[in-house]
């Protein structure tokens, strides 16, 4: 029988942002319209991104980020334009492909020493807190 238990932190994203996340309106929707841009794709190398859109695929461009130190770059998720980019259990970001903007999210403490989480054990999630207007980054962590 194995035990585990399981710590999920939420993380408001307005603090550490400077107010660059889009709010309730669809930034992402008014670049596209602007530059004809309808489909991307992010691509993701050990520390590399790319990203492609799809109505051009000559069009190929490099994500600069933070997190290019790290191991492999993941996606965590999307919500509303906004990219979620992990590379390890601590260093997260939220990438904005509207404005190629990267934010580095601060890391929280858990329960848990930082020694002893192994990326197997943490999971992200991004979601958009309609009540608060604002996003929102959940981690589990089990161990």
């Amino acid at each position: 029988d194995s035990s585990y238990s399981t710590e999920i932190v939420v993380s408001s994203l307005v603090l550490g942002c400077n107010g660059d996340l889009p709010k309730k309106e669809d930034i992402h929707l008014k670049r596209t319209l602007e530059t004809g841009d309808h489909l991307m794709i992010l691509l993701r190398g050990r520390r590399i991104l790319r990203m492609v859109y799809l109505d051009s695929p000559d069009k190929v461009s490099d994500v600069d980020h933070p997190l290019k130190s790290g191991g492999l770059t993941e996606v965590f998720g999307s919500c509303n334009g906004l990219i979620g980019l992990a590379n390890s259990p601590v260093e997260i970001a939220l990438f904005n492909p509207s404005t190629r903007k990267i934010h580095r999210l601060p890391f929280e403490p858990v329960g848990f020493p930082k020694s002893m989480i192994t990326p197997k054990d943490v999971f992200y999630g991004l979601g958009y807190d309609s009540v608060n207007d604002d996003y929102k980054v959940v981690r589990m962590v089990q161990s």
